[in-house]
């Protein structure tokens, strides 16, 4: 093994050692950084729920157009009465007359 002085030991720690300073603003840094992500994460999300809200709003009208339809040919074929007709048009998610 090779003999190492005492001095040889601190020189190698001052030159690689990190100070508490260092530390904390490493420490800061990375924070911020973590916190820029978060927030571009959550953006991301919020857009990508929008989209799904839309998507879902578009294909219950779809649907709320088939049901309306469906009623309207009962109500024509005397199946059910207008006021039935008028009853079942009026319940969510897109209540009519």
């Amino acid at each position: 093994m090779a003999d190492v002085s005492t001095n040889e030991i601190m020189e190698f720690l001052n030159k690689h050692m990190v100070t508490k300073e260092d530390h904390d603003q490493g420490l800061k840094e990375g924070a911020g950084n973590l916190r820029d992500s978060e927030l571009r994460m959550l953006d991301h999300m919020d857009e990508k729920l929008a989209d799904l809200k839309g998507d879902l709003v578009v294909m219950m009208r779809k649907e709320d157009k088939k049901l309306s339809a469906l009623i309207e040919l009962l109500e024509k074929k005397h199946v059910i009465d207008e006021q039935e007709a008028s009853e079942i048009l009026q319940l969510q998610p897109f209540p009519q007359r």
